[in-house]
């Protein structure tokens, strides 16, 4: 399954997308700017999990959030070939796909 992202989908900082079998693809977004000794510097990136819930138990799988990059739950990848290799965050969001697999 491929899920177009996109900023509409972000609510409070986090993409959810539920799927499958109980399974949750979360996407939670940093945005802030951070200063230390009068110097300030930004931050723009995310974490990408898929979360599974096994009878009682919640499992938490950590994701590659490098455009082009997945694992044996999903890919993230982007029809946009300036994109490969960089890190998903606020500003390329609408650019990019997530390969879901069940």
């Amino acid at each position: 399954m491929t899920v177009a992202l996109n900023r509409e989908l972000i609510e409070n900082d986090y993409i959810v997308f539920s799927y499958g079998n109980n399974k949750r693809l979360i996407i939670v977004f940093v945005d802030e700017e951070y200063g230390l000794n009068e110097v300030s510097f930004p931050i723009n990136t995310c974490l990408v999990y898929i979360e599974e819930t096994l009878e009682e138990e919640v499992k938490k799988t950590k994701c590659p959030c490098v455009i082009g990059l997945g694992n044996d739950l999903m890919r993230l990848f982007s029809v946009n070939p300036d994109l490969e290799s960089k890190q998903l965050n606020i500003d390329n969001v609408d650019e990019c796909q997530v390969e879901l697999y069940e």
